[in-house]
């Protein structure tokens, strides 16, 4: 069984894990990552290259001269190809290089890339100096790096540290997952599936979808739903869930997030793609709620409620603030303007026809 170097926050080695064999202790299979690394380049190309055949360019109605007697070659047009300002022969015209791959042989490459990464340290868990023993099991499943912040800093600041450990490690994606067991680690080739083929920038596994999360409390489900149908409809973007936290975002994407430390950082980073016009995605998966365990975010609905809605105002404010202040002036300024007017009636009066 693989095995691998277990580091702290600081860089230092503090241990050894081992690596599941399935994932990480495959046999390297070099033609399918070379496909997928090909597949990768060639939907990145746009093909929009274009050069113009002698019947689009400008000019040439007519015989430059006549067939003979001049004592020059024969030409029918000036667009012809020989001429200056003419028209290219055989040239680039646009066309689509995108190629797709199959479900298995992603698969295949992702198990091998990873497994390749044993001994590149790319692989990051973070712990937030929580005591259910994260660290314990993030080892036995086999994690590369496992970050700890010593204290119990929060999930915002353990988030942000995750993107930066993500960027200084060079990674093109990272994806991250709660540690709850609610998702299937499966589904992460999923979830990363749409960056990998530049469908998306930033995508989010979502409850709401035609697959339903089971054992999921209905204040939780109603509070989310409702939340996401608010700020979509502010936003102008269709938002299918908020809150979830099994994301995958892309190397871009982690550089121009604005990751502010704070309760949490589900809605506002969601909120700040939007506002960067990053393209989202939302795909369904299966999340399973446990009954009886209770949540080391939310302590309580009345304060779970309040913190979010903190962030959501605070989020919106940064990125539509004409909107955010506009419509709130806008209303002032009527019911100001109707006041007014009201006054003036009743110091100067309007003559009243009977």
């Amino acid at each position: 069984m693989p095995k691998t170097a277990l580091l702290n926050i600081s860089g230092e080695q503090v241990g050894e894990i081992e690596l599941s064999e399935d994932i990480f202790g495959i046999e390297l299979n070099d033609i399918a990552m070379h496909t997928m690394v090909v597949n990768y380049l060639a939907n990145q190309r746009q093909g929009t290259q274009c050069t113009k055949t002698r019947t689009e360019v400008r000019g040439g109605g007519r015989k430059p001269w006549k067939q003979k007697g001049t004592g020059r070659a024969r030409q029918g047009s000036i667009r012809a190809p020989q001429w200056k300002g003419g028209g290219v022969a055989l040239g680039p015209k646009p066309r689509s290089y995108r190629f797709s791959v199959n479900k298995k042989l992603r698969r295949l490459a992702m198990k091998s890339a990873l497994s390749s990464k044993v001994n590149t340290n790319e692989i990051i868990v973070i712990d937030d100096g929580s005591k259910d023993k994260t660290i314990e099991v993030a080892k036995a499943a086999g994690a590369d790096f496992v970050y700890t912040n010593g204290l119990n800093r929060g999930i915002g600041i353990t988030f942000k540290h995750a993107v930066e450990s993500a960027l200084d490690n060079g990674a093109d994606i990272m994806c991250n997952m709660d540690a709850d067991g609610q998702f299937n680690p499966q589904d992460i080739v999923k979830i990363i599936d749409p960056i990998l083929k530049k469908e998306a920038d930033m995508v989010s596994a979502t409850r709401f979808g035609n697959k339903k999360a089971k054992d999921m409390p209905k204040a939780k489900y109603y509070l989310n739903l409702i939340a996401a149908k608010i700020i979509g409809s502010f936003m102008n973007y269709a938002i299918d869930d908020l809150t979830c936290g099994f994301r995958a975002y892309s190397r871009e994407t982690m550089i121009r997030l604005n990751i502010t430390p704070g309760f949490t950082y589900t809605q506002e980073t969601i909120i700040d793609a939007i506002g960067k016009h990053l393209k989202l995605k939302w795909i369904p998966v299966e999340v399973t709620y446990f009954a009886g365990r209770k949540s080391r975010v939310v302590k309580s609905i009345f304060n779970y409620v309040s913190n979010s809605g903190k962030i959501i105002l605070e989020a919106v404010r940064d990125v539509r603030p004409m909107k955010f202040f506009g419509w709130p002036a806008f209303i002032l300024l009527l019911t100001s303007l109707g006041f007014f007017i009201h006054f003036l009636v009743l110091i100067y009066g309007f003559p009243i026809q009977s």
